[in-house]
């Protein structure tokens, strides 16, 4: 039998509610132009996803992003 690990849910400010991490990862796959927009069908301004998700405080590529700073200096 297989256990379900419910989702690590997160604030995003563009939204304004919670999501779960797996759409803030979907959402910066998007923005990074690796999916079309119409992957995810919450977000409806992309131009104002493109403006706040790469400087998101609270978006999971944070941690990517603060990773790529560190091994640069």
């Amino acid at each position: 039998m297989f256990r379900v690990v419910p989702d690590v849910m997160i604030y995003c400010p563009m939204l304004k509610q919670k999501i779960p991490e797996t759409m803030c990862f979907e959402i910066n796959l998007v923005v990074d132009e690796v999916a079309i927009p119409s992957f995810v069908k919450e977000v409806k301004d992309w131009d104002k996803a493109n403006e706040m998700c790469p400087t998101c405080e609270v978006s999971y590529y944070k941690d990517v992003r603060d990773f790529h700073k560190e091994a640069v200096v």
